[in-house]
């Protein structure tokens, strides 16, 4: 679910051949020295020609499933840092390439689909990270070569770039700043916002359909949407021997999750939570266990819902030795201790039993 960029290199001098990933070499050896190319043959990518004619054979064991995107073709061995970082750069149109892409985009057969360039080229130039309380995206400058820092802003025009380098641009906001736009479902949470020109006009998002491309950003053309997706649905426990945060990530296509945190307390007035050292806790016959659940983050329009709150001997929350406090939203009807707390903090519930 993430691009990498292949280069695989070959001589014929010395039969050395190298490939590289994502500018690492992958594997080098020695193939077929002294061989030659002979001109007047077919270049066939994602299929195994097994035999040539009317129809053409193919092995379907071997064809390609996925993405690919700026595959060009040279006559010469790349053999250094250098001249890979060079290669890494070309998009559609290199006039050194012998067979460039832009001659495989226009010779597809079978079940081929081609994306919109802008798409692939944002992919390949951006990132975007979905952090618990904030977004950040990183803007590779060698792909956006005329995007300048001065000229560049949010939804919010007072914001612009965070952290300017030769290299990168980053912007980085917190979830409830910078203009960001929030779209809540039942499941998800999304966060929205986008890199425009200074005094732009701003359009809703949804006009926005053309999210990335390689020209440069000014106040007619795209802008460069970026969004992030966050699950409001978790199940979390709390083991009476450690305190738990539940914090799990996931960066892929823009989503996360907002952390979860259940915590334990002395009394009902919640000040006081049991901390670290002094868990197990040991709990005396008609004593009773106060629980806080909280949104952990700095998003205040979140409240959440305790729908289904179970004691088991084990983390496991299908464990068949149970006990039910809560479930859909209500407390127990057959056990008459569980009490809801009222708070006004948003983002947390409280009960004890």
């Amino acid at each position: 679910n993430s691009w990498q960029h292949y280069v695989v290199s070959w001589s014929n001098v010395k039969g050395e051949m190298k490939v590289y990933i994502d500018g690492n070499v992958f594997c080098e050896s020695i193939l077929r020295k002294g061989d030659t190319i002979k001109k007047g043959g077919n270049f066939t990518l994602g299929q195994f020609v097994t035999k040539w004619g009317t129809p053409i054979t193919f092995h379907n064991g071997y064809s390609f499933r996925g993405d690919m995107a700026y595959l060009n073709v040279y006559d010469r061995f790349t053999n250094t840092t250098e001249e890979y970082e060079t290669l890494r750069s070309m998009t559609m149109s290199d006039g050194d390439a012998i067979i460039p892409w832009e001659e495989f985009r226009t010779r597809t057969f079978g079940s081929i689909r081609i994306l919109p360039e802008y798409d692939l080229y944002g992919a390949s130039f951006t990132h975007l990270e979905c952090g618990t309380n904030s977004m950040t995206l990183t803007v590779k400058r060698k792909g956006f070569p005329h995007l300048d820092p001065d000229e560049v802003v949010l939804l919010d025009g007072s914001c612009g770039p965070s952290t300017v380098n030769e290299t990168h641009l980053v912007f980085k906001m917190d979830l409830r700043s910078c203009g960001t736009l929030v779209n809540f479902t039942e499941t998800y949470a999304s966060y929205t916002n986008e890199v425009r020109a200074k005094g732009a006009l701003q359009l809703p998002l949804s006009n926005a359909v053309d999210t990335i491309n390689r020209r440069p950003v000014g106040k007619t053309q795209r802008r460069m949407s970026f969004k992030c997706d966050y699950e409001l649905a978790e199940r979390v426990h709390n083991p009476l021997y450690a305190p738990h945060i539940s914090n799990i990530n996931n960066h892929a296509f823009g989503t996360n999750r907002f952390n979860y945190r259940i915590s334990l307390f002395h009394s009902a007035n919640f000040t006081q939570p049991y901390n670290q050292s002094e868990y197990p806790i040991n709990i005396e016959m008609e004593e009773r266990v106060y629980v806080e659940v909280a949104v952990v983050g700095m998003e205040t329009r979140l409240d959440n819902w305790i729908k289904t709150c179970r004691a088991t001997p084990s983390a496991n929350f299908g464990d068949s030795i149970k006990y039910d406090l809560i479930s859909e939203g209500c407390p127990n009807k057959q056990d008459d201790s569980i009490q809801f707390h009222e708070t006004t903090e948003i983002g947390k519930k409280r009960f004890s039993f």
